[in-house]
């Protein structure tokens, strides 16, 4: 990570936008990690919950690199895909993966995996019905490809997974896992007809709380200690080993990291340089003081979560009062 971009994170919008964008594209990269997407399978899709995890693994198929650049790791299942239908309008995944099973039967199955990283429960707009149209997207992205008009058969099932990663134990709903899927329901007299013809479509919220709560499913766990910024790396990666008896791999983790430290760091030396130029202590401390408040603006701004600002040092007052200072300016604008 360059220190060049951290330094100057405060003095524009594009520049911050940067910071957030590739903060966005480290967290894909870590959901792109194979063993990861093989726990987030076994723990979510009913089709894989009996399903070895290194034989998920072996079975993840499509073997593409992102089109978006990420830290170097084994990315040749990630694959940020672009959907470009007449009429409909471009829409771009964050992750989306063939992935097989074997069937009763021993044939073998494809699904189409999709997973998305959502930083924002409440963007403006029902998330809900944003996954609904993701999954429905990727059904309809199928056609000629695995099914065609004189045989709709063929249609892979379809999974949409959405990790919320922002979300404090204080908001309703958070440490949950909620699914939408289609189910059957006969108005009149009941007809028999396999459930493969019309479950073809799942669709998952997963809502990461900042603490762990009772009885909570190891996925959350796992999910909570890769993004939590209460851990370092070697603190990360030695509890997913120790407590999940998982291995991640390590790139993207120190990146996403580094990235969050720096920016409070970089903030902190820019604040000592102010406060060094008026040639007194208690503008150094002045300078730091500013600097301190001005970063953790940018950063609530950037809708970085509690838990992030928690874990660079920030105290939770400090937190409501930069939050309180932010919407008496909006109410002023």
């Amino acid at each position: 990570m360059s220190n060049q971009l951290l330094k100057q994170v405060a003095a524009s919008p594009l520049e911050r936008r940067d910071i957030h964008n590739r903060y966005d594209q480290y967290a894909k990269g870590i959901l792109a990690d194979p063993n990861l997407i093989a726990m987030i399978l076994k723990s979510m899709a009913k089709e894989f919950k009996d399903v070895p995890v290194q034989e998920i693994i072996s079975n993840l198929k499509d073997k593409k690199i992102s089109e978006v650049h990420l830290s170097p790791f084994d990315q040749m299942i990630a694959n940020n895909t672009e959907s470009s239908i007449p009429l409909e309008g471009d829409i771009r995944f964050d992750i989306v993966v063939s992935v097989y099973t074997k069937a009763p039967n021993g044939e073998m199955i494809k699904f189409i995996l999709n997973i998305e990283a959502q930083k924002d429960w409440n963007p403006g707009y029902d998330i809900v019905s944003r996954g609904v149209y993701y999954a429905s997207r990727l059904l309809s992205s199928q056609l000629q490809s695995e099914f065609t008009p004189d045989n709709y058969d063929n249609i892979k099932k379809v999974y949409s997974i959405w990790i919320c990663l922002n979300h404090g134990n204080n908001v309703q709903g958070a440490n949950t896992i909620t699914e939408y899927k289609l189910e059957k329901s006969s108005l009149t007299k009941k007809v028999y007809e396999g459930k493969e013809r019309y479950d073809l479509i799942d669709v998952i919220f997963v809502r990461l709380g900042d603490e762990e709560s009772e009885d909570e499913q190891e996925i959350m766990g796992i999910l909570r200690t890769i993004f939590t910024q209460k851990l370092d790396v070697d603190e990360k990666l030695k509890k997913l080993e120790v407590d999940y008896k998982m291995e991640i791999e390590r790139g993207s983790v120190v990146d996403m990291c580094n990235l969050s430290e720096g920016i409070f760091e970089d903030g902190i030396k820019e604040g000592e340089k102010r406060g060094e130029k008026r040639g007194e202590k208690r503008g150094v401390k002045r300078g730091k003081d500013e600097e301190r408040k001005s970063m953790l603006l940018d950063m609530i701004k950037m809708d970085l979560s509690d838990d992030i600002l928690l874990g660079l040092k920030y105290t939770l007052e400090e937190i409501a009062d930069a939050k309180a200072q932010l919407e008496s300016e909006k109410e002023k604008a």
